[in-house]
């Protein structure tokens, strides 16, 4: 089984009515989208069809943005635990892994090797005009095994 669950909201009180935030966690059992034969996983070309992290993860996802138009400016948290397989140890960490027939086992959530990934980080958008915006997003990245690193982005979007 896989679920989110999640809930978005705005307080509309003076001060905090320029506010919202939004709140999800996502929960992917082992071998969620796999298949008894690796022919059949549940993939087109190397993208799964359901959602886009691996079996035997789950992900949190926390963010508050404020907007004074034409500025809106949000901070967010995420974090993605994964139970991977390990090189001759199956336990539902990889969609081309099939859990095959007549394995009665059965396989704790985030059983494997364990991986975190943290995310913390600050977004700005500007509207230039109607559908001119300028955004810029730094954020801090924390993973197991992985040096502390920071990863910036800036963009310029136009909808036409």
């Amino acid at each position: 089984s896989a679920y989110t669950l999640g809930a978005h909201g705005l307080i509309p009180q003076s001060f905090w009515r320029s506010f919202d935030a939004t709140l999800e966690y996502t929960k992917i059992r082992p071998f969620v989208y796999s298949h008894f034969f690796t022919v059949n996983t549940y993939t087109h070309w190397t993208s799964p069809l359901g959602y886009t992290l691996e079996p035997n993860s789950e992900f949190l996802n926390a963010r508050l943005r404020g907007t004074v138009y034409p500025l809106q400016i949000s901070v967010h948290f995420l974090r993605q635990n994964h139970g991977a397989d390990a090189a001759n140890d199956v336990v539902g960490g990889d969609i081309y892994h099939p859990n095959f027939e007549g394995n009665d086992s059965t396989f704790p959530f985030l059983a494997g090797e364990f991986r975190r990934v943290t995310r913390i980080g600050l977004e700005a958008q500007w509207d230039i005009l109607p559908g001119l915006a300028l955004s810029g997003r730094v954020t801090r990245i924390e993973e197991s095994g992985e040096e502390e690193r920071m990863e910036t982005c800036v963009g310029l979007g136009w909808n036409l």
